[in-house]
């Protein structure tokens, strides 16, 4: 079972922007902050977002926001097993050209290691 989910809503969207943090290494920034009403004890909810003012061709955008999710799907684990709540995440890409995978990929697992997470007390 995939924990990685869509993050929806205009208020959830807004209080990310309004209320969390962030961390950039190019071409990616994440700002991220924790649920505050999970379903699941552990969930991560991303929206991936790929400007048009970068990345002219939506073939082009759709490209780096699949690479993005597959890199996020293959170290949500990492990132939850960090957390041990449940987060709400954007992932902005910034690059003026298309980032091949293995590049996406260890930027987003450095971006998690910069994270300071809040831990859960049980």
């Amino acid at each position: 079972m995939s924990s990685l989910k869509r993050l929806k809503g205009q208020n959830r969207i807004q209080r990310v922007f309004k209320e969390g943090k962030s961390v950039f290494i190019f071409p990616i920034k994440l700002i991220w902050i924790e649920n505050i009403e999970p379903k699941f004890p552990t969930e991560m909810s991303v929206s991936i977002w790929a400007g048009k003012r970068f990345l002219r061709k939506a073939v082009d955008r759709n490209k780096v926001k699949r690479r993005i999710r597959a890199s996020l799907q293959n170290h949500a684990q990492f990132y939850l097993n960090q957390s041990s709540v449940s987060l709400d995440c954007i992932c902005i890409y910034v690059g003026k050209e298309v980032m091949d995978f293995k590049t996406i990929d260890t930027v987003l697992l450095k971006l998690g290691k910069r994270i300071k997470f809040p831990v859960k007390n049980i």
